[in-house]
């Protein structure tokens, strides 16, 4: 009995102090929490006594210290996963150090001003092909609004700086044999040239569609070969015009 209410007194405080450790673990722990436990921490030990501290601790290392590693990885994990903002991606191509850029989208909504459109990628687009050379490749939906848009987009650049820019209309047919449909996705240096990370980032199909992640490394060549193979069926298809 005494064994058994020492525990029971106890697993308050064991709650209290991973609440408190994974607060300064993750840095992300909300204040009011953190007060509540740390006033329900301190009214056990005031009601516990100091004879239980031993036991306490004992415990402590037993269902508490075994488990730190496991939430930490599991942070890590959650931190790794998380989404990007489009001000990141703005960034990121901006100085992306490839000479091509593969961009599927479904409706252009990041390349064109559109009212409402929080974010556009228009003016990073126009300066990587007109100063830094960069080729776009477009992979759209074919239908007349996209064809619109893409139209506007090349109405921007000089016949010149039109060669670096190809836009592909997929038939609905073959739209649904990319890897992702949903929201756009941005495929850096997909000609693999050496030494040159080969990245993916799709957009999530959250409102606002103002969020990334980034596609796995082992997943990403098969997502290349994929719209290769979208392309290669488009053969003598691109536009420019």
């Amino acid at each position: 009995m005494r064994s058994g209410n020492s525990f029971t007194t106890w697993v308050p405080v064991l709650g209290a102090i991973s609440l408190l450790l994974l607060g300064v673990l993750i840095g992300e722990l909300g204040f009011t929490l953190m007060i509540q436990s740390s006033i329900l921490l301190i009214c056990i030990v005031i009601l516990g006594g100091i004879s239980g501290a031993a036991a306490t601790f004992s415990l402590f290392k037993r269902y508490v210290v075994q488990d730190i590693e496991q939430l930490r990885q599991a942070v890590v994990s959650l931190s790794t996963s998380r989404s990007i903002t489009d001000e990141f991606m703005a960034l990121h191509e901006a100085k992306c150090k490839c000479k091509e850029i593969w961009i599927v989208s479904p409706d252009l909504h990041k390349d064109v001003d559109l009212p409402g459109e929080r974010f556009c990628f228009k003016e990073i687009v126009y300066n990587n092909i007109t100063e830094r050379h960069v080729k776009y490749v477009y992979i759209i939906s074919d239908n007349p609004t996209n064809r619109q848009r893409a139209k506007a987009i090349l109405a921007q650049y000089s016949e010149k700086d039109t060669i670096r820019i190809e836009f592909y209309l997929v038939p609905a047919d073959i739209w649904v044999r990319l890897p992702y449909v949903d929201g756009d996705f941005i495929i850096y240096n997909p000609i693999m040239e050496d030494g040159i990370a080969i990245e993916g980032y799709y957009e999530l199909p959250v409102e606002g569609r103002d969020q990334w992640v980034k596609i796995e490394d082992n997943s990403i060549h098969s997502w290349v070969g994929r719209v290769s193979e979208v392309l290669s069926q488009l053969a003598g298809a691109s536009c420019r015009t």
